[in-house]
């Protein structure tokens, strides 16, 4: 098929980029990487591929697999059902019980002919059953969508995708951060898509091909292992990922218009401030112990970036307790300047923009909507503590309703695969370590259908001389946070 951007095959002209990936992804046998960065459509992309592999060689309507976070499970059904004439009563979405989602493997199964099953990646770690039942069925093709979540090659998702990938043909990945913290991230991922062609089937192979042990020389019973990438592992890397994927950065696909990224700085005060001292002083002494007791472990790591936390709840107005019998608890501070400046904030910009605001902590939810009641401001709310079908209708209210003007979202659970291209203004109240949820976040109304604003602006609200700071620019300068990052910042 000679595809063009106006071919009829089409049921919405894709973008330059989504045409490219189509046909160079049609040229590999295994499969193909879409590593397009949020907002650039790979859903889109991958529902045409879907249809252009069940017309050749010859038209069939192939079993077809696709893994993804449950927040979009629905929409990729929706999005299939609207760009392609797949029937509607053949593409399934797999949730519920463990006997519910057998009934649904098992009827598709019993059809006899194509179908597509929608499941989400808790299923394939946690349900054996459903798992097996899926290896059973035999997908033609199998997508991942966010792939990045298989990256552990220890994980059970992992494992289990590794085990689907075996009875699929053609495997999809599908995801805008394939390397978030290491390019081991990138092993686990091709071994599902191309079964070990490209950089083989062991994963110690892999880290000694491109790392090495700057602690090797350490005697023995000391020694732990510090892996570092070779000098120009990266770029051999990304030579031998270039045949079966692309990567695609919003500014090289679309006439966005300008993040513009501004930083409010707030004053600790009073009791905040002092606890917030006490604090750090207890996080200083407790990495002086780590750094004499040797190698950190992960129960360890753990403990560090709890502790870490605890700064960032300080700089919100809260912090967890619990008392020495183990009574977990929450004290709030009578002074908090992040609320008071969120209060100016939006007394200003909900007037004429609808904001998204974003929180990782439910202490924080529930400041930001007195914030908004206060003002008379009407908000909706996508985060943990909100139903599925409740977040679906706040984004419709959200998008559509000109009545609604603040969001109030936490980046994991309203980060993901929800276009809310309404607004021009997020806000991030706080924030968490994950780089994964800082761009997906801000790429929830930085994305394809901007275009309609002049400008889209990302205000940071960070507590002067305080993590916040460290962490905002790490995360801006796309760097993810560990345990040797948070001890730089102290």
């Amino acid at each position: 098929m000679n595809l063009t951007k106006d071919h009829k095959f089409f049921k919405r002209t894709p973008w330059d980029h989504q045409l490219a990936g189509n046909l160079k992804a049609s040229a590999c046998p295994d499969g193909f990487a879409f590593f397009f960065e949020p907002g650039l459509g790979k859903t889109f992309t991958c529902i045409n591929q879907m249809r252009l592999d069940c017309l050749t060689p010859e038209p069939r309507f192939h079993k077809m697999l696709i893994v993804a976070p449950i927040i979009v499970l629905e929409n990729w059904r929706k999005e299939i059902l609207e760009y392609s004439k797949f029937p509607k009563e053949r593409v399934k979405v797999v949730y519920g019980t463990r006997q519910q989602r057998m009934n649904v493997v098992n009827t598709m199964a019993m059809g006899g002919e194509g179908g597509i099953l929608i499941t989400n990646y808790k299923t394939l770690a946690i349900m054996p059953e459903v798992l097996d039942a899926l290896v059973k069925w035999k997908p033609h093709i199998f997508v991942l969508d966010e792939s990045h979540r298989c990256k552990n090659i220890k994980s059970k998702q992992t494992k289990a995708a590794v085990k689907l990938s075996k009875v699929a043909t053609k495997k999809y990945l599908l995801t805008g951060t394939p390397i978030l913290n290491t390019l081991e991230d990138v092993f686990a991922q091709y071994l599902i898509m191309d079964g070990g062609k490209t950089f083989g089937k062991s994963g110690l192979a892999f880290k000694r091909e491109y790392f090495h042990d700057k602690n090797q020389n350490m005697p023995k019973e000391k020694h732990f292992p510090n892996w570092i990438e070779k000098f120009g592992a990266k770029q051999r890397v990304h030579e031998l990922l270039k045949p079966t994927s692309m990567f695609v950065e919003k500014s090289q696909a679309l006439d966005l218009p300008p993040l513009l990224r501004t930083v409010i700085e707030v004053e600790l005060t009073g009791d905040t401030k002092k606890a917030y001292r006490d604090m750090l002083k207890d996080f200083i002494a407790f990495i002086g112990d780590l750094e004499k007791e040797g190698a950190p472990t992960a129960a360890v790591a753990n403990l560090v970036l709890t502790r870490a936390l605890r700064l960032q709840q300080i700089s919100t107005g809260f912090v967890s307790t619990e008392t020495a019998d183990g009574v977990k608890g929450i004290h709030r501070f009578k002074q908090n300047p992040k609320k008071d400046a969120l209060e100016e904030l939006l007394s200003d910009l909900a007037v004429k923009s609808k904001v998204i605001v974003w929180a990782v902590f439910k202490e924080n939810y529930k400041d930001i909507r007195e914030v908004c009641e206060s003002l008379k401001i009407n908000y909706v709310e996508v985060h943990g503590e909100v139903s599925k079908s409740q977040k679906d209708e706040s984004v419709r209210a959200f998008n559509e309703d000109d009545g609604v003007n603040v969001l109030i979202g936490h980046p994991a659970s309203g980060g993901i695969g929800i276009n809310l291209v309404a607004s021009d203004v997020s806000v991030f109240y706080s924030r968490s370590f994950s780089l994964e949820n800082d761009i997906q976040a801000e790429a929830r109304n930085h994305r394809g259908g901007s275009e309609r604003h002049k400008s889209v602006t990302r205000y940071d609200l960070v507590a002067k001389e305080t993590i916040d700071i460290d962490v905002m620019k790490a995360l801006k300068e796309k760097k993810s946070i560990s345990m040797e990052t948070l001890k730089g910042m102290i």
